[in-house]
Parts: structure tokens; C-alpha cells; sequence
């Protein structure tokens, strides 16, 4: 069952939780019916399985108003109004996680993934299997177990195969798959891979169907953004919000933003 999603402010740079006494709030109910891009869709998942309702600072909700109207998205304001809070949902939930042991592993689970599957493709395209590499095990009690006989080695490697249902003539096209189902971004990325997401969604959304002209686009994005309390310039530790739309679209670094699009930083493991 949903519930209600707390906003959250972004301040010296860490999301918190607002004091309600001190923030006059509106609250929406998430429609059953709200009909959101099928593009745009995937990322505002996880927010729409959890939440039902949302909070939106009456004070951002009236500066959103005066962006819609400046930008003649008056009519798609409930489905903007659930885009931003998914994304700031998401992106709050990425930034500054501290990487731990187990998170590490879950980062070099790609890379380390593809070695592992470099030494099953040797045994399966070996011509001489009495060449074997040697297996190793480090238990827990008994430090390192060496497998040196031919057969057990072959016994593990074809256990291997069999349990990744990998063949000779499969091995190319299941790798792939198998690879898929890895982790490919790079840990300390995620936040951005939120940013580089939503924005490149939404802006082929606007853009593709002519509703708004590129330039336009980029500014609605930016404040947007920056309403949302998602900072767009990772080297500030505060968003600066100004009182007036002029002055909000004025702050936004249309360069930087469009980089996002065109040239989007580095998120994977290749």
C-alpha cells in the first residue's frame, strides 16, 4: 500500500527532511489514471509502487505554476509534478552514500564478472584440457586449497559451464546475457546516472514532440531541476533559488546542461 512522500531540501550538501512547522505544504494524491510518457515511465517506477501522495512546499509549487505558464505546460502539470518528485526520490536516495566492503564488490561485479567468463570461454575453446589453470579455493578455517588433478579440475569447470548453461557454440551470445545482468555503472555515479537519465528523457520528450524549441527545452530542465533541489553543477554545496522566474531561468548554465545530452559523463565499467 502507497504513502506519502516527504519532500526534502537540498542544503550544505546533503538532502534533509523539512520541519513542518515550518513549511507551509501542499499535498497531491498520485492519480491511478495519471498518463505519463512511456519513456519517461521506467524512472517515476519505483516512485509510483511506493508513494501515493506527495508533499510539495507551497511556495515551490507557486514558483512551478509561474514556470508552466511561461512555458505553456499548464496542461501537463500532474504529471511534471510526479516526474519531480521521482526524480528527486532517486537522486536523494543515490547521493553521498558512503561505498561499503559488500558495495565494492557489487561495483567490480562487471569487470570481475567478465574475467571469470574469459577463463570459462579458455576451457570450452581449449584444445588440450590437460592444460587446465589450476583451481583454487581460500576457505574460511584452512587457508588456501590448491585442485591440481586433471579430473576434479575438469569436473569444476564443466560444473561451471552447466550452471551458466554456457556451451562452445552458445558461449558469445549467453556471455552477453549473462553480462546483462551485472552491475555496469560505476558506484559513485549513480547520482549522476539519475540526472543524465531525466534529462535526456525529458528533453527528447519536449523537444521530439515540439512542445518546447531546444533552448527553451534546457531552461525549463534546469529550473526544473533546481526546484526539484537537484543541482545540476556538481560543485555547488547549496541550490540557490531565486524570488523570481527571470532570474531562476537566468541562473541556469544552459552549457553545462546541455553536456548532459550531448556528451553525458562517464557512468559505466567500459
Amino acid at each position: 500500500m502507497g504513502r506519502l512522500y516527504q519532500w526534502k531540501n537540498f542544503s550544505n550538501d546533503k538532502f534533509v527532511d523539512i520541519v513542518l512547522e515550518e513549511t507551509d505544504l501542499n499535498v497531491h494524491a498520485v492519480s491511478n489514471e495519471i498518463n505519463i510518457n512511456a519513456t519517461i515511465l521506467p524512472l517515476c517506477n519505483s516512485f509510483l509502487k511506493k508513494y501515493n501522495s506527495f508533499q510539495i512546499p507551497v511556495d515551490i509549487e507557486s514558483k512551478l505554476d509561474e514556470l508552466f505558464l511561461k512555458f505553456d505546460l499548464n496542461e501537463f502539470k500532474p504529471q511534471i509534478l510526479i516526474i519531480g518528485c521521482a526524480l528527486q526520490y532517486s537522486y536523494s536516495n543515490n547521493f553521498g552514500i558512503t561505498q561499503t566492503e559488500l558495495q565494492k564488490d557489487f561495483d567490480s561485479n562487471f569487470k570481475d564478472f567478465k574475467e571469470f567468463l574469459k577463463i570459462l570461454k579458455g576451457y570450452l575453446f581449449s584444445e588440450n584440457l590437460k592444460r587446465l589453470p589450476d583451481v583454487s579455493f581460500k576457505t574460511l578455517t584452512n587457508g588456501t586449497t590448491n585442485i591440481k588433478n586433471f579430473f576434479v579440475k575438469w569436473d569444476i569447470y564443466d560444473a561451471l559451464c552447466c550452471s551458466f548453461d554456457l556451451t562452445k557454440e552458445n558461449f558469445e551470445e549467453r556471455s552477453q546475457v549473462l553480462l546483462k545482468m551485472t552491475n555496469k555503472v560505476i558506484f559513485d555515479k549513480y547520482p549522476e546516472k539519475v540526472k543524465v537519465d531525466f534529462i535526456q528523457n525529458i528533453f527528447k520528450y519536449l523537444v521530439d514532440n515540439e512542445i518546447l524549441k531546444r533552448v527553451d527545452a534546457l531552461r525549463f530542465i534546469g529550473v526544473f531541476f533546481k526546484l526539484f533541489q537537484v543541482k545540476i553543477n556538481n560543485n555547488e554545496s547549496e541550490l540557490e533559488i531565486y524570488d523570481t522566474l527571470e532570474d531562476n531561468i537566468n541562473s541556469i548554465d544552459s552549457k553545462n546542461l546541455n553536456h548532459y545530452i550531448t556528451r553525458p559523463p562517464k557512468l559505466f565499467h567500459y
